[in-house]
């Protein structure tokens, strides 16, 4: 029985110091990754996303950031990873040559900057980083030609303001030589070839700067004038209407639009579509007409040509009120006195 106990007691030992020699080995494979993901101001970026990838064989490992901005990432085999991070709205930024060690993991921080990543340069293609070469390539070009391109653009406003429309679109073509990104200078040089009555031209060239800042409703208008003062009405209308769609309700931009609109609308003898477009112009914004009072008089006289005397007589009085002695004031005070008689 002693015996029994005895050599029981001793398997029993035995089988505990076998499992804790199997238990140890594992134990001292693991290798792990952990850090910060911060913005520049030091707050936790809180969801970025985290890449471990291998450096010497294919693997990906991916984990993302608490509400403190904290990752880790167990169970690495031994080797050198890429480890990098990625946030919306933020740029993505990484590190090379990150070796964890046995039970010591390695500490890897970032702080990300306000822009965008498409994504991390090493989970390209080799295509997609031939690619990017020549995008930074392009852009570094172009960063060292930016003060030859102001230099030119600058001396071609020089030129347009003092009359010299050829010198002007001499200078903007220089300038885009350098630099074909760059939308108003495209529109300048539009607005020269417009002012030598070469539409094609500055049609052509303002619809690269519309191309380039789709955004902006001021080209728009623009594109617009010239298309008018080329004769194509429909084109015109096209422009202003988009111009004025675009524009923030209240603003200023979209006033002048339908302006436009307007006086496009009026030369096409569509008078009551001329009425509506100036009214809505000053609905977009009261204050336009302070800049622009000639908007009561078109509108007086499109009330003029449609019977609405009473409309006609408060638009003509105040444009009065707010040019006596506008271009069109004496025209306005004779009406007046017609539609007052009447």
């Amino acid at each position: 029985m002693a015996t029994f106990t005895k050599t029981v007691g001793r398997l029993a030992a035995l089988s505990v110091m076998l499992g804790l020699g199997l238990v140890a080995p594992v134990l001292g494979q693991v290798r792990s990754v952990k850090g910060k993901v911060l913005d520049e101001q030091g707050n936790p970026i809180v969801e970025a996303r985290v890449t471990i990838s291998g450096m010497d064989m294919k693997r990906n490992y991916t984990t993302k950031t608490n509400k403190k901005g904290e990752y880790f990432y167990g169970g690495l085999a031994a080797g050198r990873y890429y480890v990098g991070a990625e946030a919306e709205g933020f740029q993505c930024d990484f590190a090379q040559g990150i070796s964890p060690a046995a039970n010591d993991p390695s500490n890897v921080d970032f702080t990300l900057r306000k822009g965008g990543c498409l994504k991390l340069p090493f989970l390209m293609t080799e295509e997609e980083k031939q690619k990017l070469l020549e995008q930074q390539e392009e852009a570094r070009k172009l960063q060292a030609a930016a003060g030859a391109v102001k230099a030119d653009f600058e001396t071609g406003l020089a030129a347009a303001q003092a009359g010299n429309y050829d010198g002007a679109i001499e200078s903007f073509k220089k300038a885009l030589e350098k630099d074909q990104t760059q939308p108003y200078v495209w529109a300048n040089l539009a607005d020269a070839y417009g002012k030598k009555k070469n539409y094609p031209e500055a049609i052509a060239a303002f619809n690269k700067a519309v191309e380039l800042k789709p955004d902006d409703s001021n080209l728009l208008q623009n594109l617009g004038n010239i298309y008018g003062a080329s004769g194509d009405t429909a084109k015109a209308q096209e422009m202003y209407t988009k111009a004025a769609s675009m524009a923030p309700a209240g603003g200023g931009g979209n006033a002048a639009a339908y302006y436009n609109l307007g006086v496009t609308h009026w030369n096409a003898n569509k008078t009551q579509d001329a009425i509506d477009a100036f009214n809505k112009a000053l609905a977009a914004d009261p204050a336009y007409s302070n800049s622009n009072p000639e908007i009561y008089y078109n509108l007086g006289m499109a009330y003029i040509n449609v019977g609405k005397t009473d409309e006609a007589l408060k638009a003509l009085q105040d444009y009065l009120k707010l040019t006596s002695k506008g271009k069109n004031a004496e025209d306005a005070k004779n009406w007046i006195g017609l539609l007052g008689k009447q």
